[in-house]
């Protein structure tokens, strides 16, 4: 290939245009200069004139300070002049003698109402826990009404259908299991319920018989375990709660009744086998096998039994059951009220119905009592409660007006005596002023002549800036000119243009000579690429800088290498199989890699899954004892949040204790008293609790520190979160406190109390 190269000289016009734009932009330079000076010089006049408004502003200030001076000066002359120091000083003793009577006074108000307030809150939390009593004997009354309004409609049903008490469901649920019987569902019909196939032959034993055989009296017995499947099914269609369907008891059904003679005991006293009169032997059998009756006797009087079986009980003797209800065995006697049992075994329900009506009369009576004893303990606390606010505000206001006194009392003590006021330092600081006023004039007039030479310069050099724009625009206008014949070189240069085709096509040619020696090389790499593959053949290629020489000579060396290994005793079979071995081997491991690195990514999920729900669950388990402490702060009044910080690893209580509402600023823990302090970790503990498992609850001197009041609602707090989850846990509270009141309220509460220790005096010894 081949290039043209050649430098064309300028025309005449085009020096001449150069020449014009070398002026043009030297014009544009000095503009540009000159409009600098003229900003430069308008900031100069800015800037004065701005210090001279300044200095104004300071001589205006300067001049309102003169007469502020004046004025105060003034008023010096006239306090001296006017002033009575020691009228001053017996004015100052009399009223501070009057603001410490004042706050004598209000001290002893404060500790009049603060005494009339702890009294009241005492007699507020006894109310409250009476309240308490009340509301629960409320509830246990309207229990009992329910459960003998129960009883009465059972008994009223009973007297039109004795099968009725035995349970509502009762009679469709024969008619059930006579109509299965008679479909032949059954292998045997089943028996019962007992007590209906009972009767006892003298009527003042009914009571401890039923008392005895409990709940047997609604049982029934089936064969095997298909009828109790079939029976089943007929207790869910009778009765839809499974709490009252009957028990089943299972055992093969003889065709005779067992022979007890043998079993019975010779005591000459009648057993309970023999005071019923059972008219199905299968359910003669059941209730031997179940009750052992042959074996129980039935003796009047308790002091008989009790000589006879405790200690030393004949043979063939289980127990012994008197009138009055005690079930007499040989390691002690057990009481009972036999007046509670008396529902299957009486012959007219009607004696029952009325004992029951009575029963419910008199609870209903004791029901209304109860309810106007509570009315009155309501309008008492909410007395009690009106007072003690009224108390409160009483003392806060005691306590603002007690604070007021203190303070005007100090700020009394530390009065000095003033001296005479003095005006010299006024009356200097008015000749600083004038001096300072002086010095600014001063400066104002030099700033007002250096504005006056800013002006000027500003406006010569607006001048020199117009000047040269002129001269820019005669430049522009030559230069238009110059472009017209600009116009007629580019004719020329189409000229020219011509002769670079001319040669284009020659370079063309040396393209095409080009492409022939192109196919010549790619024929020649073709040829090479044959024999290297004649060569890879052999051997694959490796890449080398030796030389064909060397090569020839290690392939001979080689070869030779060969010929000495095909002579040798190396067993080729034996290498191959320890290399499949290996490879082998080598998948395997390369499989469990694998596996491995699968399993790892499973196990990083499952972890951060788990991480997720332990972070869900730890702030759950934060909002519910949050939710728990307020709860447990509100029977005292008081209101709080628990803030449990998990990154930081705090936990934070802030409690407001104002009952009363007035104020509804939250404190921090640490800030209120010991009382507080300790009510607040209780209620704190108690949350902790609703929230464990731990079968065992221990807490010691809980009650530390705290009034009167905290102590009795700490105190019932505890022991009610103690009763209501005692189902599956014990707590153990330590106090030095009397909390015997308590064991009267709860059945499952257990109080021991150690006795006072022996304290010997240093006197006696």
């Amino acid at each position: 290939s081949s290039g043209i190269n050649a430098e064309w000289p300028l025309r005449p016009g085009e020096t001449e245009m150069s020449e014009d734009m070398r002026m043009y932009q030297s014009l544009e330079s000095d503009q540009a200069s000159l409009r600098q000076l003229a900003h430069a010089k308008k900031r100069e006049l800015l800037e004065v004139q701005r210090k001279i408004k300044t200095a104004n502003n300071s001589i205006k200030d300067l001049n309102m300070d003169r007469q502020r001076l004046t004025k105060r000066i003034r008023e010096i002359e006239d306090s001296n002049k006017a002033r009575n120091v020691e009228a001053e000083k017996a004015e100052r003793d009399q009223e501070l003698v009057e603001c410490r009577d004042k706050q004598g006074q209000y001290t002893e108000e404060m500790t009049s109402t603060t005494s009339t307030m702890e009294h009241l809150e005492s007699r507020l939390s006894d109310m409250t826990v009476d309240l308490s009593r009340i509301r629960q004997d409320i509830e246990q009354t309207d229990v009992q009404i329910r459960k003998h309004q129960d009883m009465l409609r059972t008994q009223q049903e009973a007297k039109k259908n004795r099968v009725s008490v035995f349970g509502r469901f009762m009679p469709d649920l024969l008619r059930k299991v006579d109509e299965a019987d008679r479909l032949n569902r059954f292998n045997k019909k089943p028996r019962g319920p007992f007590g209906l196939h009972m009767k006892v032959k003298d009527p003042k034993w009914a009571n401890v018989i039923e008392l005895a055989i409990g709940g047997l009296a609604v049982n029934f017995v089936v064969h095997d375990q298909h009828d109790k499947l079939v029976l089943q099914d007929l207790f869910r269609k009778s009765c839809s709660n499974p709490r009252e369907h009957p028990n089943m008891i299972m055992m093969k059904f003889r065709d005779e009744a067992y022979d007890v003679s043998s079993q019975k005991p010779q005591t000459g006293h009648p057993t309970m086998y023999d005071m019923l009169d059972i008219d199905d032997h299968v359910i003669s059998n059941a209730l031997v096998e179940q009750a052992r009756l042959e074996q129980s006797l039935l003796i009047e009087s308790s002091e008989e039994a009790r000589m006879l079986i405790i200690g030393h009980a004949p043979t063939r003797v289980h127990n012994a059951w008197t009138l009055a209800g005690d079930d007499v065995r040989a390691r002690g006697a057990y009481s009972n009220d036999p007046t509670k049992n008396n529902r299957y075994f009486r012959d007219d329900p009607s004696q029952v119905i009325e004992e029951i009506n009575h029963k419910i009369r008199q609870l209903r009576e004791q029901s209304s009592i109860q309810r106007q004893n509570k009315g009155g303990v309501e309008k008492e606390v909410n007395d009690i409660r009106a007072q003690y606010n009224t108390e409160k505000k009483k003392q806060q206001a005691i306590k603002r007006k007690l604070e007021n006194v203190r303070n005007r009392i100090i700020e009394l003590d530390n009065v000095d005596e003033a001296p005479l006021l003095d005006a010299t330092a006024l009356e200097d600081e008015m000749r600083q002023y004038g001096e300072q006023i002086n010095n600014i004039n001063e400066e104002k007039e030099g700033l007002a002549e250096k504005e006056e030479t800013l002006k000027q310069e500003h406006e010569e050099a607006n001048k020199r800036h117009a000047e040269s724009t002129e001269r820019d625009s005669h430049i522009t206008n030559r230069l238009e000119e110059l472009k017209g014949k600009m116009h007629e070189g580019q004719k020329k240069n189409t000229q020219l243009l011509d002769v670079l085709e001319k040669y284009k096509r020659k370079k063309k040619e040396v393209n095409t000579e080009k492409k022939r020696f192109n196919a010549e090389l790619t024929a020649k790499k073709r040829e090479i690429s044959e024999a290297q593959g004649m060569a890879e053949q052999r051997c694959p290629r490796v890449d080398t800088r030796r030389s064909a020489k060397d090569l020839e000579q290690q392939i001979r060396n080689m070869e030779l290498r060969i010929q000495q290994g095909s002579s040798s005793t190396v067993n080729v079979d034996n290498i191959t199989r320890r290399f499949h071995d290996a490879k082998t081997k080598f998948e395997d491991i390369q499989t469990m890699v694998k596996k491995m690195r699968k399993f790892s990514g499973d196990l990083q999920e499952i972890l951060k899954e788990r991480e997720e729900r332990y972070f869900r669950f730890r702030k759950e388990i934060s909002k519910r004892i949050n939710y728990f402490f307020i709860m447990n702060l509100s029977q005292r009044g008081y209101t709080g949040k628990l803030k449990v910080d998990h990154e930081k690893k705090v936990l934070e209580m802030k409690l407001n204790v104002d009952t009363s509402g007035a104020s509804q600023d939250i404190h921090d823990v640490r800030s209120l008293s010991g009382g507080e302090r300790s009510f607040s970790t209780v209620c704190f503990i108690c949350s902790l609790w609703n929230l464990m498992e731990s079968p065992f609850r221990c807490l010691d001197e809980f009650d530390v520190f705290m009034d009167l009041m905290n102590r009795k609602v700490a105190m019932k707090l505890l022991v009610e979160h103690a009763v209501q989850n005692q189902q599956r846990r014990q707590y153990i509270l330590f106090t030095p406190q009397d909390m015997s009141h308590f064991n009267k309220k709860f059945k499952n509460m257990k109080i021991m109390q150690l006795e006072a220790p022996e304290r010997n005096d240093d006197n006696d010894e």
